[in-house]
């Protein structure tokens, strides 16, 4: 009996040792969980502060960016109203000086009545005019072996297609838009009427009438019914400039004056 107490005595101090053991490794398992969650959780907190922190370094920033925008736009609208006042003024010179060269053209055309001939290198031409003789080549070949009388066969015609480029109800344009994005007008070759004068006339007098119609269309688009005179270069076939007539001007009173004075000097 002694025996046996003596080894459950013996068996109890490993098993308390074990028990002891176990229990420390369970402690510190669940310290060591303890920490990693503390530490975890420590980190989300420095993130979280981190992170408001940053968002108040960021909303810092976009107040001085808005601010910034703020002030860049009442530059900017400052600006345009600048140049909008310019802009103004730049239209206005504009058409003071459009007005001012038109007067001076109306006046050339004036003096030029007096000193042009049909020699010269430049007339007053009447834009929209049709060229009469076209009409008169082509009805003089197709009647002249005819005992129609050409001559009033050529004015039926002409008078005909004077009144339809007067007409402001016939318009034998088509559009389109050019590259920099203004809106142009250009001859329509399929007009019905077009392609009847181009069939039974002449290429000159398709010409003429293409011709002045294009003329009235940009000198006299609503109205179309009084021809405007313009100077023109007859040489070149095109609107003469007011720099060149001035020039031509200067170059005939110079002329004018030379002659003068020989004919004082050697009377």
């Amino acid at each position: 009996m002694a025996s046996s107490n003596r080894h459950i005595v013996a068996d109890n101090p490993p098993n308390e040792a074990s028990f002891i053991a176990n229990t420390l490794r369970q402690t510190n398992a669940v310290m060591e969980e303890a920490s990693r969650k503390i530490e975890h959780k420590d980190n989300l907190l420095e993130a979280a502060l981190e992170y408001i922190q940053t968002s108040r370094l960021e909303k810092e920033k976009l107040k001085t960016t808005e601010y910034q925008l703020k002030a860049k736009v009442r530059d900017l609208e400052a600006e345009i109203e600048i140049l909008k006042a310019e802009k103004q003024t730049l239209v206005v010179k504009e058409r003071t000086c459009n007005d001012e060269l038109q007067t001076a053209r109306k006046e050339a055309i004036r003096e030029l009545g007096t000193m042009l001939n049909y020699r010269s290198l430049f007339s007053i031409k009447m834009m929209g005019e049709i060229s009469r003789k076209p009409f008169e080549d082509m009805c003089f070949k197709k009647y002249s072996n005819n005992k129609k009388d050409w001559r009033n066969e050529s004015q039926k015609l002409f008078s005909m297609w004077e009144e339809n480029v007067k007409n402001p109800q016939w318009r034998p344009f088509k559009r389109f838009i050019k590259h920099d994005g203004t809106l142009q007008e250009t001859i329509d070759e399929n007009d019905a009427k077009l392609k009847e004068l181009r069939k039974e006339g002449s290429e000159k007098v398709y010409e003429s009438v293409v011709n002045a119609v294009l003329e009235m269309n940009e000198y006299n688009p609503s109205r179309r019914y009084s021809n405007i005179p313009e100077l023109w270069n007859n040489k070149e076939n095109r609107k003469a400039s007011l720099k060149e007539i001035i020039h031509y001007i200067t170059k005939q009173l110079k002329n004018s004056n030379s002659k003068r004075k020989r004919a004082f000097a050697f009377p």
